[in-house]
């Protein structure tokens, strides 16, 4: 993508081998010059984000759904309307523990991709 006006619905859905449940929309790459990256991401129920962690800063603002949110090895609910800021090398994950798909938006700063 490009600056401008993106309607996610128009950007390509896809899922990485290995991660069943779990599906990217790409926004805003490095690519893209921005300094950011941002991306949507939509987790069926039961899924989960394995654990990670970034050289950066990452926020996940959830749009919808409810997940546990794992964050330096303590657990807590997240859902609609809550950021989880992850500081930069912090070990961290998702699990959607609810009944419909979990969605968010991640913004990564330095971009990943």
């Amino acid at each position: 993508m490009a600056y401008g006006i993106i309607n996610v619905a128009d950007v390509n859905e896809f899922t990485m081998d290995g991660y069943p449940g779990q599906y990217l929309r790409n926004i805003v790459v490095k690519d893209d010059g921005a300094g950011f990256g941002l991306h949507y991401v939509r987790l069926t129920p039961g899924s989960s984000l394995p654990e990670h962690e970034h050289d950066g800063v990452e926020v996940c603002y959830m749009l919808s759904g409810k997940a546990d949110a794992v964050m330096d090895g303590k657990t807590q609910e997240v859902g609609p309307d809550v950021a989880v800021v992850v500081p930069k090398g912090v070990k961290h994950y998702l699990v959607n523990t609810g009944e419909g798909d979990l969605v968010l938006l991640a913004f990564f700063c330095p971009p990943l991709l």
